[in-house]
């Protein structure tokens, strides 16, 4: 029996976009959830948060919540510090901050 979850489906466009082409390519029918025409199933929204990077349940609130970047920058002269990283960056940035380096 497949189990289809109420969720908020421009979030689904929200973090698609966030991430790339890459995700569009692995989830032919995204723009049909994003559009409401179909409903994924649980599995198949556990991939898409996985393939995301954003966790499962956050699909389930009305939006993404703001998840601050804790980066300090030192190398900046600006008082205000600019947050707004490439996906890639932070995807990159995650194992240093996860101490899982692998030196």
């Amino acid at each position: 029996m497949r189990v289809y979850p109420e969720i908020n489906n421009s979030l689904l466009g929200t973090a698609a976009q966030a991430v790339g082409e890459d995700v569009w390519a692995k989830f032919p029918s995204l723009q049909q959830w994003i559009n409401g025409e179909k409903k994924p199933t649980v599995i198949q929204l556990a991939d898409f948060a996985k393939s995301v990077h954003i966790p499962f349940g956050f699909f389930f609130l009305n939006e993404l919540p703001i998840i601050k970047n804790t980066i300090p920058l030192f190398r900046t002269n600006s008082k205000v510090p600019h947050f707004d990283y490439s996906y890639e960056l932070s995807e990159t940035i995650k194992p240093f901050k996860k101490g899982k380096i692998g030196w």
